[in-house]
């Protein structure tokens, strides 16, 4: 069976190809940003009485909530990260990337729900 040639790209097919892993990266942090901004609306406000033990007594309840959030903001950094530096790797975007890409940040927008469960 002959072995089908390589494409070869010109050089402004790889600009044009480079300029979509920039729209993929947009999207990417967009999704981060929006990931971590749910975060924050999984704490809410404790309505107490006007007193400071029951505040502080209601803070102290919070702190599991807590805990969830700084793990789950950095757990979200770092996957961040990781993804910014294996795209320093890339030359441009195809759709097997956008879509495995998908499936990844389908899992990232998991961690709010799974944070405030």
């Amino acid at each position: 069976m002959p072995k089908e040639p390589t494409k070869k790209l010109t050089q402004s097919q790889i600009e044009l190809e480079a300029r979509d892993k920039r729209r993929l990266e947009t999207f990417i942090d967009a999704v981060f940003a929006i990931a971590i901004t749910l975060l924050g609306l999984g704490l809410v406000v404790p309505i107490v009485q006007h007193s400071n033990e029951a505040l502080s007594a209601s803070f102290v309840g919070m702190v599991p909530k807590f805990i969830g959030y700084f793990l789950a903001f950095a757990l979200l950094g770092i996957l961040h990260n990781s993804h910014w530096r294996q795209f320093q790797n890339i030359v441009y975007a195809d759709w097997v990337l956008y879509f495995i890409n998908i499936l990844f940040l389908s899992f990232v927008v998991l961690v709010p729900f799974a944070t405030t469960i």
